[in-house]
Order: C-alpha cells, then sequence, then structure tokens
C-alpha cells in the first residue's frame, strides 16, 4: 500500500461511516458547505467535493493536481469553523476510532515506509491518539473551592480581544 492509497483508504473508511451533509450557517458573509447541526448528525456529516461526492480524480481525497486539492481543503476548512464544538467533537471522536481500528495496519505501513524504529512503538503511538484532547479546551469551565472561583471561557465564546484562544477570568474571594 502507497501513501495515495494510504489516504484514500482513510477517507474511504470515514465516507462510509457518515452521509449526506445539510445545509449549514454562513462563515463571513458568505454560505459556508454543509454541516450537520446537533451530535446527532455527526454521522450524516461528509465533506462536499462536488455534485458526485468524489472528487475530481474519482476518488475522495484524491485530486488531479494541487489547486484542486488546495480548494477542497479551503471548503472543508470553512465546514469545520462553522461547525458547532459538539460536531467537532463528534468527528474528533470518529477519527479516533478508525486509528485505533487500523492501529496495526497503518502502524505496518508505517514502519515499512521508514524502516525506522520498531513495530510495537508504531502501533502504541497510534493507540495513545485516543487519549489526546480534541475540543476539551474549546469548552467554557468554572472551577471554586477555598481560594475563591475561576471561570474559564473560549475566547470565540466570550468576545474577549486577546492573542489567545483561551481567556480566563478569576475572582477571588476572601
Amino acid at each position: 500500500m502507497n501513501q495515495q492509497e494510504l489516504i484514500a483508504d482513510v477517507i474511504e473508511e470515514v465516507m462510509k461511516q457518515i452521509g449526506p451533509a445539510t445545509p449549514g450557517p454562513t462563515v463571513g458573509g458568505n454560505a459556508a458547505p454543509a454541516v450537520p447541526s446537533t451530535p446527532a448528525a455527526v454521522t450524516a456529516y461528509a465533506p462536499q467535493y462536488g455534485s458526485s461526492g468524489a472528487s475530481p480524480g474519482g476518488r475522495p481525497g484524491i485530486f488531479n493536481d494541487v489547486e484542486q486539492a488546495v480548494a477542497a481543503a479551503e471548503r472543508s476548512q470553512q465546514q469545520l469553523a462553522a461547525a458547532t464544538l459538539e460536531v467537532r467533537d463528534g468527528i474528533c471522536k470518529l477519527l479516533k476510532k478508525i486509528v485505533v481500528e487500523k492501529k496495526q495496519e497503518w502502524g505496518t505501513f508505517e514502519m515499512n515506509e521508514t524502516r525506522i524504529g520498531r513495530l510495537d512503538h508504531k502501533i502504541l503511538k497510534l493507540e495513545l491518539l485516543a487519549g489526546i484532547p480534541g475540543v476539551e479546551f474549546l469548552c467554557s469551565a468554572a472551577h471554586s473551592g477555598d481560594g475563591g472561583i475561576a471561570i474559564d471561557v473560549h475566547a470565540g465564546e466570550s468576545g474577549f480581544k486577546t492573542n489567545s484562544d483561551v481567556a480566563v477570568a478569576t475572582f477571588v474571594s476572601a
């Protein structure tokens, strides 16, 4: 299996588990590609590769030239940006599930391609992906205790003007 076949395999696996998308919101005043609006709709989430659902190359994710790939990536990024945190969480969970299911095959592929390291380490590295946070750091949280209260708010939700993705407000009571 070469790299192009591996990418096509990943995309096919994701596409098998999801269906057609539903109309979505606007991004920057322009209609964004369709995205689901509820966690249950994650299973109906699918990037739009034209009316056929496939890339110009005939298979999702495989393109005849760089310009087509860049255009598809831009559309996909707009979809992801317009999606709710619940939808993004569902996407992260789906991708983690696929990685864990394919860990043996993909670890073997990586080992054969790089010829560096150990196969059991390649597989373990893929297993560890399941524990990497997805959207957890983008959700608001409040913490209180003997020292006071702290509220962690994603900057996009708070309206705070910061250089960071997270704004933190802390209140200490005596």
